[in-house]
């Protein structure tokens, strides 16, 4: 392959690349100067088919020396004020003179060596001061222009001939490409890549410097060793070469993010993470995976998915069971190369799959506080309003037409008329009469007066003594309670409350001749069960209405439980209620 074909190739690939680039409203800087890089390199193509030598040279300079830099320090977005700009455009521009002055394949050579010690060092002040998305792209953007050095940097080591030109051809297509693609991808994680390439890497050079440096020893020594004798030494080498990556990885973890290589300092970072994030899966889940350096996380209840994370790849993934009540699962993404979860990633997700599963707990607990809230406040304002309306249409009208029967009692004094005035006297005392049993009926909506004379079994007894049936018999109900001892108030009230609907439930829609209520204390749980003999609603269930409603809410706003369904023996409605 020629050097005017390479050129061309690496042209189109830049210009392809700026023209996608385009379409990105972050990434438009960067097609700017990466078609400014395409047409440089282009016109250094054509200008060499051409035979101007001169002209080529000199816009290959300034494509690789000038442009280029400038176009790296706009990914993924302009850093024009950032201090490492300006000093890596100086040292493009001192470089790509030095070049055009003294022509020489060593200057060039130093030139292009300094220009790349620039670009590493630019794109690492950038790494160390920025964060979050911009971060990510820029190890990516790492990850692929070392890649694109290092193929080329190998193949020189390991050949001859026409391979440098192939390489660095393809690697200079490829890198444009690469990168737009992770410009428009930015919620890709790159942490899980740049460790194991930069291990790979690493380790591999390590492997080829020692084992060159032990055949170099053993000429030297005049150690006659043959082919056999070669591949013994490259496996005894090879030997080394797992463990030494295993705690490179580590070493490495701990350079580019930190705490990751001990599991108690990640899991600590992960707790802490997951104690200021409340009740919020997503936010528990990002900081587990911040600190384990995962490429996605997904927390699953019940089935469905609760949180997630980065990126799940289906052939990638494992899945832990962290809680039973209601299930709840854990996904976890595997970093490329990994078959399993490592040992310090396992203890470290033992340790806070706990608190991800009270997470998820805490979560629908405040849900359900939350909707039980909404529900106690709306039958607060209804039992509000319908006061307001027994106040208004029912004692209100009384007591004025008191005042009004005072005065034309008044007026007939003043007229000398006894029998007329003890006629109006006696509507005014029957208005009075009417106007107390209505503030009765009020005060008993409040509470029942039962409660305060005869407690909570002497009132539901009372209560039980009127109660008939559909068709005018009386309903047989036997009220058995044991030591209650002392039952708050609004315990007391919700109790009353709830076995006086569902005797009334089973008077009304029930064939039950005789029910049962029992009352009976847990610990801190009062206790109630209504029970009836009706045995036909067995097969039909029951539907909740007005009244189950008006039961189980008064049983939540508590904090307690309800439940009703209808039983071989009979229908039965038990309520907890913590005291």
């Amino acid at each position: 392959m020629s050097t005017e074909v390479a050129l061309a190739l690496v042209a189109a690939s830049c210009l392809g690349s700026a023209g996608v680039a385009a379409g990105t409203t972050r990434l438009r800087p960067f097609a700017v100067l990466l078609a400014l890089v395409a047409l440089t390199l282009g016109a250094g193509a054509v200008a060499g088919l051409l035979g101007a030598d001169t002209a080529r040279g000199a816009l290959l300079v300034v494509g690789y020396f000038a442009v280029a830099p400038v176009a790296l320090t706009a990914y993924p977005r302009p850093a024009w004020r950032d201090p490492s700009t300006p000093l890596l455009a100086l040292v493009g521009a001192g470089c790509g003179g030095a070049v055009l002055l003294v022509p020489s394949e060593d200057v060039a050579e130093t030139a292009g060596l300094l220009l790349v010690l620039g670009v590493v060092g630019a794109g690492w002040w950038r790494v160390e001061r920025s964060d979050g998305q911009e971060r990510q792209l820029l190890l990516w953007a790492a990850l692929v222009i070392s890649l694109g050095t290092l193929v080329p940097a190998l193949l020189v080591f390991a050949t001859t001939g026409n391979g440098l030109a192939v390489a660095s051809a393809v690697a200079g297509s490829v890198v444009p490409v690469a990168l737009v693609a992770g410009g428009r991808r930015p919620e890709s994680d790159v942490r899980s890549l740049v460790v194991p390439a930069v291990v790979t890497a690493l380790t591999g050079c390590g492997y080829v410097a020692v084992l060159v440096t032990t055949w170099r020893l053993l000429d030297a020594s005049g150690t006659d060793v043959n082919r056999g004798g070669q591949a013994l030494v490259g496996f005894v080498l090879a030997l080394a070469v797992t463990p030494v990556a295993r705690r490179l990885r580590g070493v490495v973890d701990e350079v580019l993010f930190g705490h990751r290589t001990d599991p108690l300092a990640a899991a600590a970072l992960a707790t802490g993470a997951i104690g200021q994030a409340g009740d919020d899966p997503a936010a528990a889940l990002a900081a587990v995976r911040e600190a384990l350096v995962l490429p996605g996380l997904a927390l699953h209840v019940d089935g469905s998915v609760a949180a997630r994370v980065g990126e799940l790849d289906p052939a990638r993934t494992l899945r832990l069971s962290i809680a039973d009540d209601p299930p709840v699962t854990l996904e976890v993404a595997l970093r490329p190369g990994d078959l399993r979860l490592s040992a310090p990633d396992d203890d470290v997700l033992r340790i806070v799959a706990p608190l991800l599963a009270q997470t998820v707990h805490a979560r629908r607990l405040a849900t359900e506080l939350h909707a039980s809230r909404g529900r106690v406040i709306t039958a607060v304002e209804e039992e509000r309003r319908r006061l307001r309306r027994d106040l208004h249409d029912g004692l209100g009208p009384r007591l004025s037409g008191m005042a009004f029967t005072t005065d034309a009692a008044r007026n007939v004094l003043a007229g000398e008329d006894p029998s007329a005035a003890a006629d109006l006297l006696a509507d005014v005392r029957a208005y009075a009469v009417a106007a107390v049993e209505e503030v009765r009926g009020l005060v008993a909506g409040l509470r029942p007066p039962a409660l305060d004379e005869l407690g909570l079994a002497g009132a539901l007894r009372q209560h039980a003594a009127d109660v008939r049936r559909h068709d005018g018999h009386p309903l047989r109900v036997t009220v058995d309670a044991g030591d209650l001892g002392e039952v708050p108030a609004a315990a007391e009230v919700a109790a009353y409350r709830i076995a006086v609907e569902a005797l009334t439930n089973v008077a009304r829609h029930t064939r039950a001749t005789a029910a049962l209520v029992d009352l009976g204390r847990e610990g801190d749980v009062l206790t109630l069960t209504v029970t009836d003999d009706d045995r036909t609603a067995t097969d039909v269930g029951w539907r909740p209405g007005v009244g189950l409603t008006s039961m189980a809410q008064r049983a939540e706003a508590l904090g307690g439980s309800l439940e009703a369904r209808p039983t071989p023996v009979g229908g039965r409605v038990c309520a907890r209620l913590p005291l």
